[in-house]
């Protein structure tokens, strides 16, 4: 019964892992692609009218990595110091 559960585990890991990555890929990187554009033309410009545009991405951003980073790390407790159940 017990390698029935840690199949399970195994691919519930898997599967989050995967969806991390999807998400990184398909989502966060492109933010931050345009994101670092957005704050080179806001330079390049005099005018301050790109600096709310700015503020908001950062934030978006910020928030996106944010649950990754969660994810990341309770992965990596969990396969590394699994909890055992006497």
């Amino acid at each position: 019964m017990e390698s029935i559960s840690a199949a399970a585990m195994y691919e519930f890991t898997m599967g989050l892992a995967g969806v991390s990555q999807w998400l990184l890929i398909t989502v966060m990187i492109p933010l931050i692609r345009l994101e670092l554009l957005m704050k080179m033309t806001g330079n390049m410009v005099k005018e301050e009218t790109l600096s709310r545009l700015n503020d908001l991405l950062d934030q978006v951003i910020r928030w996106g990595e944010s649950p990754v980073r969660c994810a990341a790390f309770m992965w990596c407790r969990d396969f590394f110091f699994p909890m055992r159940i006497p």
